[in-house]
């Protein structure tokens, strides 16, 4: 057997004719035994990062199973998908002990599918990931030391260094996919180094690949138009300076439209059209092309951008103009869906776009919408500046505001004015806040977006909210803790009282009422609900729209439901004395009732609840408990890491949840780990993406209904509840940060101690 020293050089020698190899794959099947031998090892694996980022696929395995490939999901489901998810090697003595891998992380498992399907026993690992510049090619394993028992120290320096070297000489052929110029590094036209300098370029300055490397690398124009051609399978047309577009193909069209989507109709004679296009592969826009240009048949050839907007006849500055001009060509890059008005949706079944009719204006006021959908942003924000200072678009996105871009401040009046032509308000009228509500159709379903908009100094501004339409969440993904979830459950048993679910605007209120109700929801229940807006649709309930300009509020429609024969009302908010007095009633009488208030915590719901008039007897007999929520922001899946916090950061969360109770999360504080933000392209770099509940429960016990009775303060209801278990939004909030969902600088942006 070979001595360390024997087999440290053995490795310098494999690694040098990695080094000198052309190609990756062919050069492992000549060195395999040569790894094996050196790493000890019965097997290895090289995992490639897949199309989609979300899984790792085997691209090299050293067995002759009849197993396909191994895919494994980027997650703790699965050893290796854990190491693709952190970026962090990974030693395991023996990949079937569950408590170890718990207790590197929570949710860490050892998927054992590949074992199950050959018959093979997986026992001790090592797992790197192949990085290069901090961009994840894939993952390095070894597996089983052919001596037994856990590798030595030795192999685990070796595995990173061999990673390492594929990193650094192979990443290009570890790449998952395949872009239009990569055919130009594999025939040796530019260089592995060079094509990512102009990546990273191409995606700082928000310009053409293309462009960067004919411009900046000095890459002959034909040989990147003939990449283009291979890899659409159309034609190359490079511009032609002695070529002179009918300008009757384009008068009618908009050029700026043209432009910001990159094509140009070169020829068409009524039966053969030509068109040049910067994505042929873009097929929403061909087919919006084939509703605009009007032939029999179509021939898509492809050009480079800037030869698109030649043709077009843009100068350098008019082309600067037009995508300052909103900046369309960053909103939407490639995007050419349209939004439609409800006022047009008895027309067509389809979506609604045309381009001969559609001003600058509404293209620009379509694509801050749809951009917004496509973000999962909940309120668009669109603010004037003062003078000649551009308006800027900001979108709420999990609860956070971002700015997007800017709009020039000579088109900031036009883009109101849309908006509310769409809302149906008075666009005279600029002085007085407005409200109003518009339907929209996007990709085939209906959006709604409620509006507001308010006179500032600097002009009007305007708030669209984008309204939920949807399916119920599940109960299980409301991320309850067991306790609460436990109690929940418990006072949802009840037959008839009123159960309240309460916080400020956008807390997810709406979300949880309609997941509990989901539990509810059977053929032996009738259930009625007023909602304003109904977001959330669920089949079985009978949900009523509130009209309050037509006279149905929610008073109303209480006492009309009353005559229903309902099991379970759902009234949307108790704003006013009269609804809740009429919710309390039907509680009583009865039926099991929910509804929501905008308070600040459970037992804070009690006091307001009185203070609008309530009689203290009949709310204690009715009240079944209420539910406080937030909504605090969580950790990227994709990128957050495991941490060991420090000593002040654990003494903060320590005292946050109270030292009297920490014992009962059963944490071992020397060892436990929380997770840490860091940042990915999943994310924006902004190391967070979703957000998730944290939950306060109050149950109505005989002693706190006895101090609902005597209207007692705040403090005492508060006291009392502790005591019968409840736990407050920050000790709630605190344990997922132990869990690893959040962090601490989240759940202080949402809640006070």
């Amino acid at each position: 057997m070979d001595t360390n020293e024997e087999l440290e050089l053995r490795f310098k020698e494999v690694v040098e004719r990695l080094q000198e190899a052309d190609k990756l794959e062919d050069t492992l099947w000549e060195i395999e035994a040569d790894l094996l031998d050196i790493f000890g090892a019965e097997r290895f694996t090289i995992f490639q990062k897949d199309e989609n980022d979300k899984e790792i696929v085997s691209w090299y395995r050293t067995s002759s199973d009849s197993v396909d490939e191994i895919r494994l999901y980027t997650s703790p489901s699965s050893l290796a998908g854990y190491v693709a998810m952190t970026r962090q090697a990974l030693m395991v003595d023996d990949a079937y002990d569950s408590e170890y891998l718990e207790s590197v992380h929570p949710d860490l498992r050892f998927d054992d599918a590949y074992d199950r399907s050959s018959g093979y026993m997986s026992e001790a690992m090592i797992m790197v990931p192949i990085i290069h510049k901090d961009k994840l090619y894939g993952v390095f394993q070894v597996i089983n030391n052919i001596d037994g028992g856990a590798f030595p120290d030795e192999t685990y320096f070796r595995t990173v260094e061999f990673a390492k070297v594929v990193s650094e000489n192979f990443r290009y052929e570890l790449k998952s996919s395949r872009g239009a110029f990569d055919q130009l590094v594999e025939a040796g036209v530019i260089s592995v180094e060079t094509f990512e300098e102009a990546e990273e370029i191409a995606n700082d300055e928000g310009t053409p690949l293309a462009s960067v490397l004919k411009n900046k690398f000095s890459v002959n124009a034909a040989d990147l138009g003939n990449a283009l051609s291979d890899f659409y399978q159309v034609p190359y047309h490079p511009f032609d300076p002695s070529f002179e577009l009918d300008p009757s193909l384009i008068e009618n069209l908009n050029v700026g439209f043209l432009a910001s989507n990159s094509w140009v109709p070169i020829m068409n004679d009524g039966e053969h059209a030509v068109v040049l296009m910067a994505d042929p592969a873009n097929e929403e826009l061909i087919m919006e092309i084939q509703n605009i240009v009007k032939a029999v048949y179509y021939d898509f050839h492809v050009a480079f951008r800037e030869d698109i907007d030649q043709y077009l006849g843009l100068s350098s500055k008019e082309e600067e103009r037009l995508k300052a001009f909103g900046q369309l060509d960053d909103i939407m890059e490639g995007e050419t869906t349209s939004v439609a008005s409800d006022e047009l949706a008895d027309e067509d079944d389809g979506d609604i776009l045309d381009s001969k009719e559609e001003s600058k204006i509404i293209q620009l006021v379509n694509k801050i919408i749809v951009r917004a959908t496509m973000d999962g942003c909940s309120d668009i924000h669109i603010e004037p500046h003062k003078g000649k200072r551009p308006g800027e678009v900001r979108f709420r996105i999990d609860g956070v505001c971002r700015k997007v871009f800017d709009i020039p401040a000579q088109l900031m009046g036009a883009v109101l004015s849309r908006i509310k032509i769409l809302s149906n308000l008075d666009i005279a009228e600029k002085r007085k806040p407005q409200d109003g509500k518009m339907g929209l159709r996007f990709q085939g379903s209906t959006l709604e977006l409620r509006v507001a908009t308010l006179p500032v100094v600097n002009g009007e501004s305007a708030v669209l909210r984008i309204l939920a339409q949807g399916e119920p969440l599940p109960f299980d993904k409301l991320m309850l803790s067991k306790k609460n979830e436990s109690t929940l459950i418990d006072l949802l048993k009840n037959p008839h009282g009123i159960m309240l679910v309460v916080g400020p605007t956008g807390s997810g209120k709406t979300t949880t009422l309609h997941a509990v109700l989901g539990t509810l929801n059977d053929e032996e229940r009738k259930i009625l609900t007023a909602e304003d807006p109904v977001e959330i649709t669920q089949a079985g309930l009978q949900q009523v729209q509130m009209q309050p300009r037509k006279g149905l509020t929610f008073a109303i429609a209480l006492r009309a439901f009353l005559r229903c024969d309902p099991d379970i009302i759902l009234i949307g908010e108790m704003r006013d004395a009269e609804t809740a007095e009429a919710g309390v009633e039907a509680s009583l009488t009865g039926h099991l009732v929910f509804s929501t208030l905008h308070t600040n915590s459970a037992p804070e719901t009690v006091i307001r609840l009185l203070d609008i008039g309530l009689d203290p007897m009949n709310f204690a007999d009715a009240l079944v408990g209420v539910l406080a929520q937030r909504l605090m922001r969580t950790l990227c899946g994709n990128c957050k890491q495991p941490v060991k916090p420090d000593e002040e950061y654990l003494e903060k969360l320590i005292h946050f949840y109270g030292e009297e109770f920490i014992d009962e999360l059963g944490y071992d504080f020397d060892t436990h780990e929380i997770m840490e933000a860091r940042g990915c392209d999943k994310c924006s770099e902004t190391g967070y993406r979703g957000r998730v509940g944290i939950h306060e429960l109050m149950e109505a016990t005989p002693a706190l209904k006895k101090l609902v009775a005597k209207a007692s303060p705040v403090a005492e209801l508060k006291t009392q509840a502790v005591e019968d278990g409840m736990r407050t939004l920050m000790q709630d909030g605190v344990w997922k940060v132990f869990e690893g969902v959040s962090d601490l600088s989240q759940l202080r942006r949402v809640q006070a101690h």
